[in-house]
């Protein structure tokens, strides 16, 4: 049991990163598109992602690792729970609350708003904002991740 919540707390954090990773790689892509087209697919890529697959890792992430915390402190490997607080926490707050209170919002004005509307200022105003919040939690997630592999690291764990 230690070793699976363990593991599933550090591959849940590192999907987490993949995943906001990968997001810049397509933003750069639908910047390179008419900016009508880049809105419409960005809309769409939203609507796609809003899946069971994407919030096991969105939230499950945070709640393993608060899981490992909480065994972590009683098992007494202050160490490890240390770690694994800080990677949560980092979570909680640089993935998680930045997407809620960035980037969803973001999504939601870019899909409200009329696709005949969509033109090079909006796509450029929403490209902007949307991929500086998204390298913020992508960094949040890769500290994140180092924070839950130097608690792994740090905790003898049996079976």
């Amino acid at each position: 049991m230690t070793r699976l919540l363990v593991i599933t707390a550090t591959l849940l954090t590192a999907a987490t990163f993949g995943f906001f990773y990968a997001w810049i790689m397509v933003m750069w892509g639908l910047d390179t598109l008419d900016p009508a087209i880049a809105a419409t697919s960005m809309v769409e890529l939203n609507r796609a992602v809003r899946n069971p697959l994407f919030f096991v890792v969105f939230a499950g992430a945070p709640v393993s690792v608060a899981a490992t915390v909480a065994f972590a402190i009683g098992r007494r490997t202050w160490l490890s729970a240390g770690w694994f607080a800080a990677g949560g926490a980092v979570l909680l707050i640089g993935v998680v609350l930045v997407t809620v209170a960035g980037n969803v919002p973001l999504n939601n004005e870019l899909a409200n708003t009329s696709p005949s509307a969509y033109d090079g200022s909006i796509w450029a105003a929403y490209s902007g904002a949307w991929q500086s919040l998204n390298i913020a939690r992508t960094v949040a997630a890769g500290v994140a991740l180092g924070c839950c592999v130097l608690g792994a690291s740090s905790m003898r764990v049996t079976r």
